[in-house]
């Protein structure tokens, strides 16, 4: 099972980030979000799947920040809203999925601008922040 085996290496990631075993955290965060990848259209549920491609990005993002490699920790948060806009975006995606995408959406531009206050400016997440808001109205 694609759960199973995410929820292990993401486990494993957090005790192992936790230890200070930065190296291993950043292969089993890395395994994790292949697994989530390559199983978010087929997991069971389409929330936990959305989830678990967020929270995994995050892990990634936190593991890097620790590093002081904060332009890499930029690149996964913006990816992980990139891949949920992705997601809303494409047709073919059931609606389920594309609810989970929208809902988590909120949690990506939060670590987004939890971002910028602690790292500062940066304009790589500046320009995700302006594009992951093209599903609210515009009010007149």
């Amino acid at each position: 099972m694609a759960s199973r085996f995410w929820k292990r290496q993401t486990r494993l990631g957090n005790r192992r980030f936790a230890l200070g075993d930065h190296a291993g955290a950043l292969t089993c965060y890395q395994q994790a979000l292949w697994s989530a990848e390559q199983q978010v259209m087929i997991w069971p549920e389409p929330d936990e799947a959305v989830a678990a491609l967020v929270v995994t990005y995050h892990n990634l993002a936190d593991l890097l920040l620790c590093l002081s490699l904060p332009e890499r920790a930029a690149e996964h948060l913006c990816s992980a809203q990139q891949r949920l806009l992705t997601l809303l975006g494409d047709p073919q995606q059931p609606s389920r999925l594309k609810e989970a995408a929208l809902s988590h959406l909120s949690c990506c531009r939060v670590e987004l601008l939890r971002f910028l206050k602690e790292q500062g400016p940066n304009p790589a997440v500046e320009q995700a922040l302006c594009q992951g808001c093209p599903f609210h109205p515009t009010l007149h």
